[in-house]
């Protein structure tokens, strides 16, 4: 195997000499110099930054807007406004607690069940004696008619939808 050697060659020619240096210079020359960005060019993309949140947020609302109460009503399950059990005889063996319960009562010898208490804006009433039901309004207050007088006690659910 050869011996080779790694040594630096010294150009002795002054034209070769003559010629990297003016490499070196044209190299120097053509890096360009980056200035910092002004005051005024962060100030317009903070500007325009700005401008585009506001008019997304803006837009947001608007959507909300426009379909917060479909999306509420159309996407979200019904829930449970209040649950009651109202005797006109015996005391009640099934529910021993309300929720949320409405003030009623027992009018036109049992047959209407007339109650006061808050209304959800989209309801809907469901009772255990569905079957007996004739009339059912809802004003000022829950006006319930059966057709006969029911043989148990009245569960009344108002869910609100």
């Amino acid at each position: 195997m050869s011996d080779i050697s790694t040594k630096i060659e010294m150009v002795t020619n002054d034209d070769d000499i003559e010629s990297i240096s003016e490499r070196q210079d044209l190299l120097n020359r053509g890096k360009k110099v980056v200035k910092s960005k002004s005051a005024k060019v962060n100030c317009c993309k903070f500007i325009l930054i700005a401008m585009a949140v506001s008019i997304f947020i803006a837009m947001i609302i608007q959507i909300w807007d426009d379909y917060g109460s479909y999306l509420e009503t159309h996407s979200l399950p019904p829930r449970v406004h209040s649950m009651s059990s109202h005797c006109h005889r015996e005391q009640d063996t099934c529910m021993t607690k309300n929720y949320n319960a409405p003030a009623c009562t027992w009018q036109d010898n049992n047959v209407t069940l007339l109650c006061t208490g808050s209304k959800p804006s989209h309801h809907m009433v469901e009772t255990n004696a569905d079957h007996l039901l004739v009339d059912m309004a809802w004003e000022n207050e829950l006006n319930i008619t059966f057709s006969g007088i029911p043989v148990h006690c009245l569960h009344l659910t108002i869910w609100s939808i």
